[in-house]
Protein backbone atom coordinates (compact mmCIF):
# COMPACT_ATOMS: atom_id res chain seq x y z
CA UNK A 1 0.00 0.00 0.00
CA UNK A 2 1.37 3.43 -0.94
CA UNK A 3 0.62 6.25 1.45
CA UNK A 4 0.41 9.80 0.13
CA UNK A 5 1.36 12.70 2.41
CA UNK A 6 0.33 16.31 1.98
CA UNK A 7 3.13 18.88 1.57
CA UNK A 8 2.45 20.23 5.07
CA UNK A 9 2.59 16.73 6.59
CA UNK A 10 5.81 16.03 4.72
CA UNK A 11 7.43 19.22 6.05
CA UNK A 12 6.39 18.39 9.61
CA UNK A 13 7.78 14.87 9.24
CA UNK A 14 11.11 16.13 7.86
CA UNK A 15 11.37 18.76 10.63
CA UNK A 16 10.70 16.10 13.25
CA UNK A 17 13.28 13.71 11.80
CA UNK A 18 15.91 16.47 11.68
CA UNK A 19 15.21 17.48 15.26
CA UNK A 20 15.18 13.90 16.57
CA UNK A 21 18.44 13.05 14.85
CA UNK A 22 19.88 16.37 16.06
CA UNK A 23 21.06 17.15 12.54
CA UNK A 24 20.04 20.79 13.01
CA UNK A 25 22.22 21.24 16.11
CA UNK A 26 25.46 20.60 14.28
CA UNK A 27 26.15 23.82 12.48
CA UNK A 28 24.97 27.29 11.59
CA UNK A 29 24.69 26.12 7.96
CA UNK A 30 23.39 22.70 7.10
CA UNK A 31 22.16 21.49 3.71
CA UNK A 32 19.15 19.91 5.43
CA UNK A 33 18.08 23.21 6.96
CA UNK A 34 18.63 25.08 3.70
CA UNK A 35 16.54 22.51 1.83
CA UNK A 36 13.77 22.64 4.42
CA UNK A 37 13.61 26.45 4.32
CA UNK A 38 13.64 26.47 0.52
CA UNK A 39 10.65 24.10 0.46
CA UNK A 40 8.59 26.88 2.12
CA UNK A 41 9.67 29.64 -0.31
CA UNK A 42 8.14 30.38 -3.69
CA UNK A 43 8.61 33.10 -6.28
CA UNK A 44 5.72 34.91 -7.92
CA UNK A 45 4.96 38.32 -9.42
CA UNK A 46 2.94 41.16 -7.96
CA UNK A 47 0.31 43.34 -9.65
CA UNK A 48 3.05 45.44 -11.26
CA UNK A 49 4.63 42.31 -12.73
CA UNK A 50 7.63 42.60 -10.37
CA UNK A 51 9.16 39.49 -8.76
CA UNK A 52 8.00 38.76 -5.21
CA UNK A 53 9.08 36.01 -2.81
CA UNK A 54 6.30 34.26 -0.92
CA UNK A 55 6.02 31.99 2.11
CA UNK A 56 4.08 28.98 0.84
CA UNK A 57 2.88 28.22 4.38
CA UNK A 58 1.14 31.49 5.26
CA UNK A 59 1.29 33.69 2.16
CA UNK A 60 3.59 36.42 3.55
CA UNK A 61 5.42 38.19 0.72
CA UNK A 62 8.54 40.31 0.31
CA UNK A 63 10.57 41.65 -2.57
CA UNK A 64 13.67 40.11 -0.90
CA UNK A 65 14.17 36.36 -0.63
CA UNK A 66 16.32 36.85 2.49
CA UNK A 67 13.33 38.31 4.38
CA UNK A 68 11.06 35.37 3.55
CA UNK A 69 13.74 32.82 4.39
CA UNK A 70 14.22 34.51 7.79
CA UNK A 71 10.46 34.56 8.31
CA UNK A 72 10.20 30.83 7.55
CA UNK A 73 13.08 30.00 9.89
CA UNK A 74 11.56 32.05 12.73
CA UNK A 75 7.88 31.21 12.33
CA UNK A 76 7.46 27.83 10.64
CA UNK A 77 10.42 25.60 11.48
CA UNK A 78 9.84 23.91 14.81
CA UNK A 79 12.52 22.63 17.14
CA UNK A 80 15.47 24.44 15.59
CA UNK A 81 18.13 25.19 18.22
CA UNK A 82 21.46 26.68 17.28
CA UNK A 83 23.97 27.06 20.09
CA UNK A 84 26.72 29.61 20.53
CA UNK A 85 30.12 27.92 20.37
CA UNK A 86 31.44 30.21 23.13
CA UNK A 87 28.71 30.22 25.80
CA UNK A 88 26.34 27.48 24.54
CA UNK A 89 23.29 29.75 24.66
CA UNK A 90 20.65 28.45 22.20
CA UNK A 91 18.86 30.45 19.52
CA UNK A 92 15.92 29.75 17.22
CA UNK A 93 17.33 31.42 14.09
CA UNK A 94 20.72 31.75 12.47
CA UNK A 95 20.27 35.50 12.35
CA UNK A 96 19.75 35.74 16.12
CA UNK A 97 22.83 33.54 16.66
CA UNK A 98 24.93 35.76 14.37
CA UNK A 99 23.69 38.84 16.22
CA UNK A 100 24.52 37.26 19.59
CA UNK A 101 28.06 36.24 18.59
CA UNK A 102 29.00 39.92 18.30
CA UNK A 103 29.12 40.12 22.11
CA UNK A 104 32.00 37.62 22.10
CA UNK A 105 34.22 39.58 19.69
CA UNK A 106 36.41 40.91 22.54
CA UNK A 107 36.89 37.50 24.15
Amino acid sequence: MIRVFSLKSWRILVSLILVLTKRLFVTDFSPELESLIQSYVGKTVDDGNLPVWECLQCGKTSNRQYNIRGHVEAKHIEGLKLSCSVCQKCFKTRDSLRHHTRIHKDI
